[in-house]
């Protein structure tokens, strides 16, 4: 009778800690996460409007294959696009790739015809990354 007892306690044992000491990729995606630091800048280069700033990983994973894209408006309301400005992975320092907490520079430029700074009113902003498990990863700004 002991050693049936003993073994069902063991049995219930393991199949309670197994689960808990596994962290699934699902998790770890979540954990995953890149978003704009600081404020956006504004510069011309070679007569194109240009928008600088940072983003960081703020998750506990690495993000690979970081990019930057923006929108951007000829009014506030963000009703009238005028273009769109980008950096891809390969621009940035290691191909995009951030290790938790690590931040990194980006400048996109701007693709549209004829544009300066005085068009753009408004933009909106998005972060993309792959994730650990090739999944997707997003943030806006």
């Amino acid at each position: 009778m002991k050693s049936k007892s003993l073994r069902v306690v063991l049995f219930f044992s393991l199949v309670l800690l197994i689960p808990a000491c596994q962290s699934s990729t699902a998790e770890k995606v979540k954990t995953t996460r890149v978003v704009l630091d600081g404020d956006i800048g504004r510069l011309t280069e070679n007569n194109r409007p240009c928008f600088t700033g940072y983003i960081k990983n703020v998750g506990k994973n690495i993000a690979m294959f970081c990019w930057v894209s923006m929108e951007l408006f000829s009014d506030t309301n963000r009703r009238v696009s005028i273009g769109t400005a980008g950096v891809d992975h390969d621009s940035l320092p290691n191909r995009g790739t951030l290790s938790p907490g690590e931040r990194v520079y980006f400048k996109a430029v701007c693709i549209g015809d004829n544009l300066t700074h005085n068009d753009i009113k408004s933009y909106k902003g998005k972060v993309e990354w792959i994730n650990e498990d090739y999944s997707n990863g997003s943030s806006e700004f």
